[in-house]
């Protein structure tokens, strides 16, 4: 019983800290696309200029 309690936990961290790195992941992959953009946007910027 105790080890299919530890092993229940143990999966339950786990499919969490995928979930979390998943997550991660994303913010990391939107924060990319908008430094893209201000990239893009900084020729634009100084044109103006």
């Amino acid at each position: 019983k105790s080890y299919w309690v530890t092993k229940i936990i143990t999966y339950s961290l786990n499919k969490k800290r995928l979930l979390f790195r998943a997550a991660s992941k994303k913010n990391n992959e939107s924060l990319f696309l908008k430094k893209q953009r201000a990239y893009k946007a900084l020729p634009k910027i100084y044109h103006i200029l």
